[in-house]
């Protein structure tokens, strides 16, 4: 479950399937020379942190699964 900033600047709850390595963003800083992308947006044609079953889900779109069943709120 993780906490994202939707319309109107409001947080609200996504569940989703983890695609990459653990420690995935502590290894972004040395894979920066590698952005294909400016901005915001950071992009690598393959990846080397994302995990072989996370290239499946990713290239299926399973790993969107989870955002169509929505959490009951409490």
């Amino acid at each position: 479950m993780q906490n994202r900033v939707g319309y109107n600047k409001r947080i609200f709850k996504i569940n989703k399937f983890r695609t990459m390595m653990l420690g995935a963003e502590q290894k972004t800083k040395d894979l920066e020379h590698l952005n294909e992308v400016s901005g915001p947006v950071f992009k690598i044609k393959n990846d080397p942190r994302i995990t072989t079953v996370g290239k499946l889900l990713r290239k299926t779109s399973i790993d969107e699964l989870p955002q169509l069943f929505k959490r009951a709120e409490r």
